[in-house]
């Protein structure tokens, strides 16, 4: 049974929860975090929140017609929920309760980290491949190997990549990377988006 099996299907055992992080601002995290969301309420029908720990938040992303009681209701046009936690409290049960799948996008600074790989089901993580963005992208994959050991439970993703990047990525981390897709909007999902945020939830 794969992590993002069909609501048809689930059970309070396969609640789970996502974390996605990155190692630079404008990687691309909060446009995969609003996609994925999307996708997980609109085709996989499951109730889903984005916890947003960091200082920039969502609010850049969202158009008034989209937003309805930011931090409480969600999106109008999604049914997706979200929540802003500068503090990296956990959310009370009873809200956890209500969700199927919750995605915390996370800093890599403070207790990003921590949360990422403390209590997130499955995690990824989000890097560019040119070369000012590269080595920030290795700096905290590095980090993360050293504080946490064993990061192969991470997905690694980066946009725009090629296939001489995702060689040179394979040979310096010796771990695999997933090219992300130019996807135009994360509220109005083409068929080509659905399609690659299927095949990035079976990762799981």
């Amino acid at each position: 049974m794969g992590l993002f099996t069909s609501r048809k299907a689930l059970s309070v055992h396969e609640k789970k929860k996502i974390g996605i992080m990155a190692s630079r601002s404008g990687a691309g995290a909060r446009h995969l975090c609003m996609a994925l969301a999307v996708y997980l309420s609109s085709y996989e029908k499951y109730e889903t929140a984005v916890i947003d720990c960091r200082e920039e938040g969502l609010k850049g992303l969202l158009t008034k017609d989209l937003l309805f009681d930011y931090g409480t209701g969600g999106f109008r046009k999604t049914g997706v929920s979200i929540y802003e936690d500068r503090e990296y409290a956990i959310i009370p049960a009873a809200l956890e309760k209500k969700y199927d799948r919750i995605i915390y996008l996370l800093p890599k600074e403070g207790k990003g980290p921590e949360v990422f790989f403390g209590i997130c089901d499955i995690r990824f993580m989000i890097g560019g491949m040119r070369p000012w963005e590269y080595g920030e992208y290795q700096l905290l994959i590095k980090q993360c190997t050293a504080d946490y050991k064993d990061i192969s439970g991470c997905v690694c993703l980066s946009n725009g990549l090629g296939e001489e990047e995702r060689k040179m990525f394979v040979r310096d981390m010796h771990c695999s990377v997933i090219g992300i897709p130019r996807i135009e909007d994360p509220f109005k999902l083409r068929k080509c988006d659905v399609e690659f945020l299927r095949s990035l939830t079976a990762t799981g």
